[in-house]
């Protein structure tokens, strides 16, 4: 994140940056989302102008609502758990909502509070045991807006002292105006939803006959997860795929498990969906992949002007630009990781109310900080298509003792959250933590590299 902020404040000292001409940039004005952070950019005769922030937004019925998580503890002395809670704020009234709560976490404190009558709750200073009695933790990452629909991963951790760490890993896609978790079938329709569910059962034949090829030593060992692996028709993400409504399933074992095994499915586009406006389209791009670099180039078109994103083939950022209708470009900003969307604030104009909400979120947004916010965002995983097991099946990791985390000055704001600190921290020089940020211990086997 900090790396991130580094390249965009070098870059917004310059009010504009033109190649190769003189003449003044199109009138635009848009916001571009990427996994970890929101930019506004603002293109007029005197340049172009960019702020960055740490938000994810969504526009709903033509109002903006900022998405974020947040820590739902019922920690014991003795025995941890944590969740995290997904809400919704409206921008312009500041009122925040919840529109997913994991309740297992919930259920599990509370049959620990019945069975130890004398066990004494963690406090916001108080620090955990070495090694808790029990230990049931859910983290949530935000990956992507349709719409009104907000597609969220949860993995799920229980360990004890007698059993070993079990997890489970699935997707949801919510409605952020009610909170209830949505179907294939309710998204699709009946019949696309079967179309979905049959192609992901093809892919998974064949991530099952790839186990079968592997050589004797490592046949047996991949076997076991594979079978594991089931299709939900509520365990998938929503994307976009050739300029249509997609879905993207994850297979996962349907039971808490040492091993944890899932699968990324390829996306599965559809024809259509209720919910797939013009306007929805219009915030997603035209890709193309360059065959003399391997670059992938990303299009958004609009009438005068379009956006033109270059992502690097190696892990370099993707640099976005501004182009006339002469072709000129004009270098806007360069970001980490992939543009997921853009939404449009020049046509329709951008209302004055919303404008002075917008404005107060990302002046709000400058205190975020690593040290002292409660919105905590995940990178979006990455999503490869379906490979062989010789590729990515990875053998059993060795247990890792785990660290202990504290609770930071926990707070509960009844309209906004961000302002106060709920941070999990430990140690910062241990190679698992990231920033101070505390991590789960490593899933000793994903069936594929990188996060689900």
């Amino acid at each position: 994140m900090r790396r991130l902020f580094l390249v965009v404040t070098s870059m917004m000292g310059v009010a504009c940056s033109r190649l190769g001409n003189s003449a003044p940039p199109p009138a635009a004005e848009f916001l571009v989302t990427t996994a970890e952070s929101t930019f506004w950019v603002r293109a007029d005769s005197t340049g172009i102008k960019r702020r960055a922030a740490p938000l994810r937004l969504a526009q709903v019925d033509g109002r903006f609502v900022e998405l974020y998580v947040a820590d739902d503890d019922h920690s014991f002395q003795d025995a941890i758990f944590v969740s995290q809670r997904v809400y919704a704020r409206d921008l312009i009234s500041g009122d925040s909502t919840v529109i997913w709560r994991e309740s297992r976490v919930l259920n599990s404190a509370v049959s620990w509070g019945q069975l130890h009558p004398d066990a004494v709750p963690l406090g916001p200073d108080d620090e955990e045991e070495q090694r808790p009695l029990r230990r049931h933790v859910v983290d949530v990452a935000l990956l992507g807006v349709h719409d009104r629909w907000l597609s969220i991963r949860t993995h799920e951790d229980i360990e004890t002292r007698r059993e070993p760490l079990k997890h489970q890993t699935a997707r949801a896609v919510i409605d952020v105006t009610s909170g209830a978790q949505t179907s294939l079938g309710e998204l699709f329709g009946a019949e696309q939803a079967r179309h979905i569910l049959a192609e992901g059962e093809r892919q998974l034949a064949g991530a099952r006959d790839s186990a079968d090829r592997l050589p004797r030593a490592q046949r047996e060992a991949a076997r076991d997860p594979v079978r594991l692996l089931a299709l939900s028709d509520r365990r998938f993400a929503l994307d976009v795929a050739d300029g249509r409504p997609a879905a993207e399933l994850l297979a996962a074992s349907d039971q808490f498990t040492v091993r944890d095994p899932t699968l990324v499915l390829r996306t599965v586009p559809v024809n259509s969906a209720t919910w797939w406006s013009a306007s929805e389209r219009a915030r997603h791009p035209d890709t193309t992949l360059s065959p003399a670099s391997g670059a992938v180039l990303s299009r958004w078109r609009r009438g005068r002007y379009e956006v033109v994103a270059r992502a690097d083939t190696g892990n370099g950022p993707t640099t976005l630009a501004l182009r006339d209708s002469l072709a000129h470009e004009y270098p806007v900003a360069a970001v980490s990781g992939a543009v997921e969307s853009i939404t449009w604030l020049d046509a329709p104009a951008l209302a004055t109310e919303s404008r002075a909400a917008l404005m107060r979120a990302f002046s709000d947004a400058a205190y975020y900080s690593d040290e002292v916010r409660t919105a905590r965002w995940a990178p979006r995983a990455a999503r490869p298509t379906l490979r062989s097991l010789h590729a990515w099946y990875r053998p059993h990791a060795p247990a890792v003792e785990r660290i202990a985390a504290r609770n930071v000055a926990a707070h509960d704001a009844d309209r906004r959250e961000q302002p106060r600190a709920r941070l999990r921290r430990g140690d910062p020089l241990h190679d698992r933590l990231g920033g101070g940020d505390q991590r789960h211990a490593p899933r000793a086997c994903d069936l594929r590299d990188g996060q689900h």
